[in-house]
């Protein structure tokens, strides 16, 4: 058994090295190995690529084929599988990208944001509250509601307009420090992304860190004094963000 797991450990180091002479202690003569070896190797990098070409698709059509053929080979070298499930494996590719590529700033956000994509897709389900819930609870007990979002739920946020690129890569020849905000949710079974405001983002990250609506609507109005808090609550309801609501008394009511 020992030895299986050494010769393992060796087959395991040869790929990822693309070195198969590192085998020659484990198996002996290698020459007869060495062609075979390269069709294995080839096929790990490029389901593994691929992978990666599945999970970042915008971030590949930002770099072109040819760039980011390159930076996923780099990565599968440097950062190999460790596990059998693939479901995470590029985790740490936004990240690499930003130092592969460091002349493109918004690569990193851009690629962020598709692989919180991919991890919302596996979190619990929830179901969206009923808008009626809210017509129950009298108007004037409104300012301390709270709201609970699926887990499924994302908020990010960018220096740069990464809206434009996201919809047309060309326009990075253009691009100016305009910030922009994302939510990325799944309230059933579709993910949604919406860009949003920057007050409708400070609204609705308020109410996502447990703030009461009041609380919520005041950080927003801050922002910007003509905040339209009803068409705001209204479109959040419609696009079913909110799976629960609490209304706080003296005693905490659960709705």
């Amino acid at each position: 058994m020992k030895e299986l797991l050494e010769y393992q450990k060796a087959f395991y180091k040869a790929i990822f090295t693309n070195e198969p002479m590192v085998l020659q202690n484990t198996i002996g003569e290698i020459d007869a190995f060495n062609e075979r070896f390269k069709i294995y190797s080839n096929n790990i990098f490029a389901s593994l690529k691929n992978v990666l070409k599945d999970d970042f698709p915008i971030s590949k059509r930002v770099l072109g084929e040819q760039k980011f053929n390159q930076a996923s080979f780099e990565f599968v070298r440097n950062f190999p599988p460790t596990s059998g499930c693939l479901l995470n494996y590029g985790e740490k590719f936004p990240r690499f990208l930003g130092i592969f590529f460091p002349t493109i700033l918004y690569l990193q956000d851009i690629a962020q944001i598709e692989w919180a994509k991919k991890e919302i897709y596996y979190k619990s389900n929830s179901c969206p509250l009923d808008p009626m819930v809210l017509s129950s609870i009298p108007s004037d007990e409104y300012t301390d509601l709270t709201f609970e979002f699926p887990e499924a739920t994302f908020f990010f946020e960018s220096v740069f307009s990464l809206q434009e690129i996201w919809e047309d890569p060309e326009k990075e020849k253009n691009l100016k420090l305009t910030p922009s905000y994302s939510l990325i949710i799944r309230p059933r079974y579709k993910i949604q992304h919406y860009w949003l405001s920057e007050e409708e983002f400070s609204f609705l990250k308020a109410l996502y860190e447990k703030k009461t609506l009041g609380e919520a609507y005041e950080r927003a109005a801050e922002l910007n004094p003509k905040f339209d808090l009803s068409k705001t609550l209204e479109s959040a309801l419609t696009r079913e963000y909110f799976s629960k609501t609490e209304v706080y008394h003296e005693n905490r009511t659960h709705i």
